[in-house]
């Protein structure tokens, strides 16, 4: 009998782990120990009954919640890498089965099942589960999102520089030294963050296609800078990002390259000139340009002269507009983005919604963070109207007490917010105050904002620490609809979707 005590005892220290302050013990069955159980014995064996059942909780949230959290990161490369996101999760979901089958021999007592929670095995396949999500993040994910985002300025910039082409009116040149400027400041951004991953770094493949990109933004940053402002060319190279940010950049191979390559695009164009003489003409001019660029005395001298730019945007603009004259379709009177370049972000993503560009700088937010508040602003996101607006984005990022780790998270959001944040500058305290006056009033109207997952009770305790009014019904979670008041996009689309269930 006392080698059974010893054995319960052991159980004790391996289960229960307790404080001093909670020193309950597992309780021996009578047929054991030979007593009559008492009334005060009955009601100790519940009470620790009732302990055991809350400590194995206690424990569920613990595994499982890092389940929850790989869960919710590889949430953010679900649409980009189907195949990766349905391999982790089904490791996720084997784990977890793993993990709840052993609880269920916890709760037996009279086994020698493990704690999963103490079970080393479980504790190494979940903490190589996560060196494989986070290494896969940080550097297939993150390497997509930060080409992504580079393409997008890349296209961009390509856009604006065809538009400065027809638009040369000294106040139209200025908005377009405004816009490169917010193009400067998002480029330096994505080069430090490119600077920060180790693991791109690492893999030179993938570090020389983001040296590539950024060589192009640069190119047209300067060669947009050229045509819309009086800077000269060996100010603009000096000043760019991969000149300032990185040592020993070839600009002069990179510039000469992108030039040669838009001037070839651009002579395919002469043949559609139905005019002999302007045909004639620009070809003359064509053919010198050309030579000039094939056979320099020195490409950097070259590059550096503010004739030789002068000469190629002259031809470039009489080209086009001899074009435009002559009835070509619009799709072919402009500077191509290289072909080489491999650019794949289509004109539609880069004039997307602001709900598009805020569930795209979000998910680029998380994949650094991790941040659970970033994870629920994306849930919400899905269900909200294309018609919402930056105002109301701001007041969403507010409500999920998301503002700061945005701020301090590289990502194209932010810039759209500013002014925003100066208009309307409340802080956290503020926002819980409001969120408490909403909880204590009397009439209330609820809509569904978005649906659980696999781990409900990592998303309901989320709310809660955010000091939400809200309530789950049939897998849902609905807010009080008092939060939306004035964010009439957001409102309609919750409104439509909850009568709709």
């Amino acid at each position: 009998m006392a080698f059974i005590q010893k054995f319960y005892d052991l159980l004790n220290n391996i289960f229960c782990q307790s404080s001093e302050k909670e020193n309950t013990k597992l309780v021996l069955p009578e047929a054991l120990t030979g007593k009559n159980a008492t009334s005060c014995d009955l009601s100790d064996e519940k009470e620790s009954e009732e302990y055991e059942e809350e400590r194995l909780n206690v424990a569920k949230r613990t595994l499982m919640t890092k389940l929850y959290t790989l869960e919710q990161e590889i949430a953010i490369f679900k649409s980009d890498f189907p195949k990766e996101y349905d391999g982790f999760l089904q490791r996720i979901e084997s784990l977890r089965a793993a993990y709840n089958s052993s609880l269920k021999e916890l709760k037996k007592l009279l086994t020698f099942e493990v704690d999963p929670d103490s079970d080393i095995y479980k504790i190494d396949e979940v903490t190589k589960l996560e060196k494989d999500i986070r290494k896969f993040i940080e550097t297939t994910v993150k390497f997509h999102i930060i080409s992504k985002r580079l393409q997008r300025l890349i296209k961009k910039l390509n856009i604006l520089y065809n538009v400065s082409i027809f638009h040369s009116k000294e106040c139209e040149k200025e908005k377009v030294c405004s816009q490169l400027e917010y193009a400067v400041q998002s480029e330096r951004k994505i080069a430090k963050e490119f600077k920060d991953s180790y693991y791109i770094l690492a893999d030179r493949q993938l570090k020389e296609r983001v040296i590539e990109l950024l060589s192009y933004v640069d190119y047209q940053i300067f060669k947009s800078s050229i045509r819309n402002s009086s800077k000269t060319p060996e100010v603009l190279i000096g000043s760019s990002v991969m000149m300032t940010d990185f040592d020993e950049f070839d600009y002069v191979s990179s510039y000469m390259a992108f030039i040669k390559d838009e001037l070839s695009y651009l002579l395919e164009l002469l043949p559609l000139i139905s005019d002999d003489g302007c045909y004639r003409t620009l070809k003359m001019k064509s053919e010198k340009l050309l030579t000039h660029i094939t056979y320099p005395e020195s490409s950097e001298r070259m590059l550096l002269e503010p004739d030789f730019w002068n000469e190629i945007l002259s031809f470039e603009t009489e080209l086009l507009e001899v074009l435009r004259f002559n009835g070509i379709e619009k799709e072919k009177i402009k500077v191509k983005l290289i072909g080489t370049m491999d650019i794949t972000v289509s004109e539609d993503e880069v004039l997307a919604s602001p709900i598009d560009t805020a569930n795209a700088a979000l998910v680029s937010v998380f994949a650094t963070t991790h941040d659970e508040r970033v994870m629920l602003l994306i849930k919400l996101f899905k269900n909200v109207s294309k018609d919402t607006t930056y105002k109301e984005i701001y007041f969403l990022v507010l409500l999920f007490d998301a503002l700061e780790v945005i701020k301090n998270a590289p990502n194209d959001l932010i810039k759209h917010i500013e002014k925003y944040i100066s208009k309307y500058p409340y802080g956290r305290k503020t926002i819980m105050k409001k969120k408490q006056e909403v909880i204590n009033a009397s009439n209330k109207e609820y809509v569904v904002i978005f649906n659980l997952d696999n781990c409900a009770e990592e998303i309901v305790q989320l709310l809660e620490n955010l000091n939400f009014d809200f309530k789950i019904e049939d897998g849902n979670v609905f807010v009080n609809s008092f939060y939306f008041n004035g964010l009439e996009n957001v409102l309609s689309s919750l409104q439509t979707n909850t009568n709709n269930l």
